[in-house]
C-alpha cells in the first residue's frame, strides 16, 4: 500500500500502444486516493519511408505524412512543446526538422486560423518545414481545441514526415559531424526517388528539385 507521501509510476509498452499509468494518493488530509489513467495509441503505418543523409547514414521508419520524397538541410529542435508553432515558423522554410522529444501530435492541431487573421498558435499561414521526422507519432491525440492528428494536417499541406526513428542517435549525429543534407524518400530510398526530391530555392546554397549527388 502506498503512504500519502510515496508516488508510483509505471510505464508499460506493448506493440502497437503505450500507456502509462500514474497512481498515487492524495493529501493527508483527504482520505480517498485518487489515479490517472493515460493511454497513448501510435497510429498505424504501413507505407515504410527512409532518411538518407549526405555522409551515408541511413534511418528507417514509417510515413505518416504526405507521400513524396524531399531534400533539405536537416535540423533539430529540443522543444517538448509547440509543434504547431514551429512547424509554421518561417525561420525552418526549407528545412527537415527533428523533434528530439519522443512523442509528437498528442494534443493534436487546432483548426486553421481565418485568412488574413493572426491567430495564435500558427506562425504563419502554411506548414514551412520541408519535412518532419519523429520518434513517435500520436495518432490519437487528447486537447479540447484539437480538430486534427498532425499526420492529417502535414497530409493536407503536402509535407512529408517520417515517424518510428531513434531521434537521439540522429541528433547526436549532427551534432557531431555538422548540419547536412538529407532526403526523405518513401519506399526503399532508391537512387531515383533522391533525384526526383524536392527542395526549396533559398538565397544562399539553395536547394533545388532533384539536387541529389
Amino acid at each position: 500500500m502506498l503512504h500519502s507521501d510515496e508516488q508510483r509510476l509505471l510505464v508499460q509498452c506493448e506493440a502497437g500502444a503505450a500507456q502509462t499509468f500514474i497512481s498515487a494518493t492524495s493529501a493527508p488530509w483527504n482520505r480517498h486516493a485518487y489515479s490517472l489513467s493515460l493511454q497513448i495509441h501510435r497510429p498505424t503505418h504501413s507505407l515504410p519511408m527512409k532518411l538518407l543523409l549526405e555522409d551515408g547514414t541511413e534511418f528507417e521508419g514509417h510515413a505518416f505524412g504526405a507521400d513524396r520524397p524531399v531534400v533539405g538541410e536537416i535540423v533539430f529542435t529540443t522543444a517538448m512543446s509547440g509543434y504547431v508553432e514551429i512547424l509554421t515558423d518561417p525561420s525552418f522554410r526549407g528545412q527537415i526538422l527533428v523533434l528530439t522529444y519522443p512523442l509528437a501530435g498528442n494534443y493534436g492541431v487546432p483548426p486553421p486560423r481565418p485568412a488574413g487573421s493572426i491567430d495564435a498558435p500558427y506562425e504563419s499561414n502554411q506548414i514551412q518545414v520541408q519535412g518532419l521526422v519523429v520518434q513517435h507519432a500520436i495518432g490519437s491525440p487528447s486537447h479540447h481545441a484539437s480538430a486534427r492528428t498532425l499526420g492529417d494536417w502535414l497530409t493536407s499541406e503536402g509535407v512529408p514526415a517520417m515517424t518510428g526513428v531513434d531521434t537521439r542517435s540522429l541528433t547526436r549525429r549532427l551534432r557531431e559531424h555538422g548540419t547536412m543534407r538529407g532526403w526523405l524518400v518513401p519506399g526503399n530510398g532508391s537512387v531515383e526517388q533522391k533525384r526526383s526530391a524536392t527542395g526549396v530555392e533559398m538565397q544562399l546554397g539553395g536547394l533545388s528539385p532533384g539536387s541529389a549527388s
